[in-house]
Protein backbone atom coordinates (compact mmCIF):
# COMPACT_ATOMS: atom_id res chain seq x y z
CA UNK A 1 0.00 0.00 0.00
CA UNK A 2 1.08 3.49 -1.47
CA UNK A 3 0.78 5.82 1.85
CA UNK A 4 0.60 9.66 2.17
CA UNK A 5 1.82 11.46 5.59
CA UNK A 6 0.35 14.58 6.61
CA UNK A 7 2.04 16.18 9.13
CA UNK A 8 6.07 15.66 9.48
CA UNK A 9 6.42 16.97 13.26
CA UNK A 10 7.98 14.41 16.20
CA UNK A 11 5.05 11.91 15.93
CA UNK A 12 5.34 12.38 12.02
CA UNK A 13 8.92 11.34 11.65
CA UNK A 14 7.95 8.00 14.14
CA UNK A 15 5.57 6.99 11.47
CA UNK A 16 7.83 7.87 8.80
CA UNK A 17 10.97 6.06 10.55
CA UNK A 18 8.43 2.78 10.66
CA UNK A 19 7.45 3.06 6.64
CA UNK A 20 10.57 3.61 5.70
CA UNK A 21 11.95 0.29 7.34
CA UNK A 22 13.05 -2.43 5.01
CA UNK A 23 10.42 -4.64 6.56
CA UNK A 24 7.38 -1.57 6.41
CA UNK A 25 3.98 -3.58 4.76
CA UNK A 26 3.44 -0.20 3.25
CA UNK A 27 5.38 1.87 1.35
CA UNK A 28 5.96 5.92 2.13
CA UNK A 29 5.46 8.05 -1.15
CA UNK A 30 4.69 11.27 0.03
CA UNK A 31 4.25 13.69 2.94
CA UNK A 32 3.30 17.09 3.80
CA UNK A 33 4.87 19.73 5.85
CA UNK A 34 3.95 22.77 7.16
CA UNK A 35 7.59 24.25 6.70
CA UNK A 36 7.95 23.62 3.44
CA UNK A 37 11.65 24.01 3.44
CA UNK A 38 12.15 21.22 5.79
CA UNK A 39 9.36 18.88 4.13
CA UNK A 40 11.24 19.17 1.19
CA UNK A 41 14.67 18.05 2.18
CA UNK A 42 12.91 15.15 3.88
CA UNK A 43 11.23 14.78 0.43
CA UNK A 44 14.74 14.57 -1.04
CA UNK A 45 16.38 12.13 1.49
CA UNK A 46 13.66 9.54 1.49
CA UNK A 47 13.06 9.80 -2.81
CA UNK A 48 9.01 10.79 -1.57
CA UNK A 49 7.12 13.20 -2.93
CA UNK A 50 6.49 17.05 -1.00
CA UNK A 51 3.71 18.57 -1.13
CA UNK A 52 3.04 21.93 0.64
CA UNK A 53 -0.42 21.58 1.56
CA UNK A 54 -2.46 18.69 2.50
CA UNK A 55 -5.71 18.74 -0.34
CA UNK A 56 -2.66 17.89 -3.26
CA UNK A 57 -1.35 15.07 -1.17
CA UNK A 58 -5.01 13.85 -0.64
CA UNK A 59 -5.76 13.99 -4.35
CA UNK A 60 -2.29 12.67 -5.38
CA UNK A 61 -3.38 9.78 -7.65
CA UNK A 62 -0.26 7.29 -6.41
CA UNK A 63 -1.12 7.96 -3.06
CA UNK A 64 -3.58 5.18 -1.86
CA UNK A 65 -4.14 5.49 1.89
CA UNK A 66 -3.18 8.79 4.33
CA UNK A 67 -1.82 8.80 7.75
CA UNK A 68 -2.65 12.29 9.39
CA UNK A 69 -0.16 13.26 12.40
CA UNK A 70 -1.43 16.69 12.57
CA UNK A 71 -2.52 19.15 15.78
CA UNK A 72 -6.35 17.72 16.46
CA UNK A 73 -7.39 20.54 15.51
CA UNK A 74 -6.78 19.96 11.78
CA UNK A 75 -7.55 16.27 12.13
CA UNK A 76 -11.41 16.31 11.21
CA UNK A 77 -11.51 18.77 7.89
CA UNK A 78 -8.24 16.47 6.77
CA UNK A 79 -9.81 13.17 7.45
CA UNK A 80 -12.68 14.13 5.96
CA UNK A 81 -11.61 15.17 2.77
CA UNK A 82 -9.47 11.85 2.25
CA UNK A 83 -12.32 10.23 3.18
CA UNK A 84 -14.76 11.67 0.31
CA UNK A 85 -11.42 10.51 -1.73
CA UNK A 86 -11.96 7.33 -0.82
CA UNK A 87 -8.43 6.52 0.79
CA UNK A 88 -8.28 5.02 4.12
CA UNK A 89 -7.21 7.10 7.16
CA UNK A 90 -5.26 6.25 10.35
CA UNK A 91 -5.20 9.43 12.69
CA UNK A 92 -2.60 9.44 15.60
CA UNK A 93 -4.69 9.85 18.38
CA UNK A 94 -6.89 11.74 20.00
CA UNK A 95 -9.16 11.28 16.59
CA UNK A 96 -10.71 14.56 17.30
CA UNK A 97 -11.18 17.43 19.49
CA UNK A 98 -14.51 16.70 20.30
CA UNK A 99 -17.43 14.16 20.57
CA UNK A 100 -19.36 15.53 17.61
CA UNK A 101 -15.94 16.20 15.46
CA UNK A 102 -15.28 12.28 16.26
CA UNK A 103 -18.82 11.20 15.32
CA UNK A 104 -18.65 13.10 12.35
CA UNK A 105 -15.52 11.52 11.11
CA UNK A 106 -17.08 8.04 11.82
CA UNK A 107 -20.03 8.46 10.27
CA UNK A 108 -18.47 9.79 6.91
CA UNK A 109 -16.32 7.08 6.84
CA UNK A 110 -19.52 4.58 7.79
CA UNK A 111 -21.01 6.12 4.68
CA UNK A 112 -18.61 5.94 2.40
CA UNK A 113 -17.37 2.56 3.63
CA UNK A 114 -14.07 3.92 4.18
CA UNK A 115 -11.36 2.20 6.72
CA UNK A 116 -10.45 4.64 9.20
CA UNK A 117 -8.46 4.02 12.82
CA UNK A 118 -6.94 6.09 15.60
CA UNK A 119 -3.57 5.27 17.05
CA UNK A 120 -0.49 6.01 18.14
CA UNK A 121 3.44 5.00 17.18
CA UNK A 122 4.69 4.05 20.98
CA UNK A 123 2.65 0.72 19.77
CA UNK A 124 5.63 -0.58 17.76
CA UNK A 125 8.35 0.64 19.60
CA UNK A 126 10.50 -2.01 20.31
CA UNK A 127 11.07 -1.27 24.00
CA UNK A 128 7.27 -1.04 24.58
CA UNK A 129 7.08 -4.64 22.74
CA UNK A 130 9.73 -5.86 24.99
CA UNK A 131 7.78 -4.40 28.17
CA UNK A 132 4.32 -6.01 26.97
CA UNK A 133 6.52 -9.55 26.87
CA UNK A 134 7.63 -9.44 30.04
CA UNK A 135 5.07 -7.48 31.93
CA UNK A 136 4.06 -10.70 34.08
CA UNK A 137 7.96 -9.80 35.39
CA UNK A 138 7.55 -6.58 35.78
CA UNK A 139 4.45 -7.05 38.01
CA UNK A 140 1.84 -4.44 38.19
CA UNK A 141 1.69 -1.14 36.10
CA UNK A 142 0.30 1.94 38.04
CA UNK A 143 2.56 4.59 35.68
CA UNK A 144 4.66 4.85 33.32
CA UNK A 145 5.89 7.45 31.41
CA UNK A 146 8.80 7.22 28.55
CA UNK A 147 10.08 9.33 26.15
CA UNK A 148 12.86 9.36 23.33
CA UNK A 149 15.69 11.09 21.82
Amino acid sequence: MKVGLIGLGHHGERYAKHLLAPQAPAQLVATCRRDPAKGQVFAQEHQTRFHQDYHSLIHDPEVEAIIIVTPPSMTCQIAVEAIQQKKPVLIEKPLAVSAADARYIVECAAQANVPIMTAQTLRYEATIAALKERAHEVGKCHYLSLTAD
